[in-house]
């Protein structure tokens, strides 16, 4: 039997109730549970007698290509650690404000893209056009180049961008000392 693939957002406590529920079929004499347990698990011949949590849990973690449940579990807390899931696009976070919102709307998200996202931005902007001005980072999301410039010859030391005269776009400067 083939390895599996951990999905793109693994979690531990997913990962627990897949070891139970592969308990529970054991048990239940499941044909696919035990033909999985007899190609994951080293003592595989008869996995009804005395199937225990910690060996449902071991099949899961060979089934994931790991050599134990522990290092299974550490690789998922890592993983788990470094993952930022955006919130859902109708979420409204208490402390975002009306422009970070607009923003995060209105530019693209990898993880959950949708056109929804986008729809929500334009209205924010159709009802709140002065948003466009708030601040440089809103003037470029919006892409308004004229405003963008005129920020950073009023504050050219305070965001450390740039336009780029030849292109048009909007780039990284490190800080000057004077």
């Amino acid at each position: 039997m083939p390895t599996q693939q951990l999905p793109s957002n693994p979690s531990v406590e997913n990962l627990r109730k897949q070891a139970k529920s592969l308990r529970r079929a054991v048990l239940a004499n499941d044909p696919d549970a035990l033909a999985r347990v007899r190609a994951f698990h080293p003592k595989g011949e008869d996995p009804a007698k005395g199937f225990q949590l910690s060996h449902a849990q071991f099949v899961i973690a060979r089934t994931y290509g790991f050599a134990s449940w522990l290092k299974l579990k550490h690789y998922v807390e890592v993983v788990e650690g470094h993952t930022f899931l955006p919130p859902h696009p109708k979420s409204v976070i208490e402390t975002e404000s009306p422009s970070d919102r607009f923003i995060r709307l209105a530019c693209l998200d990898y993880l959950a893209d949708h056109v929804e996202r986008r729809e929500q931005a334009r209205e924010m902007l159709a009802q709140n056009p002065s948003i466009a001005f708030e601040n440089i980072f809103t003037a470029s999301t919006v892409g308004d180049v004229a405003a963008v410039t005129r920020m950073l010859e009023q504050k050219p030391s305070s965001p450390q961008l740039a336009v780029d005269h030849t292109t048009g776009s909007l780039c990284y400067m490190p800080p000057t000392r004077v």
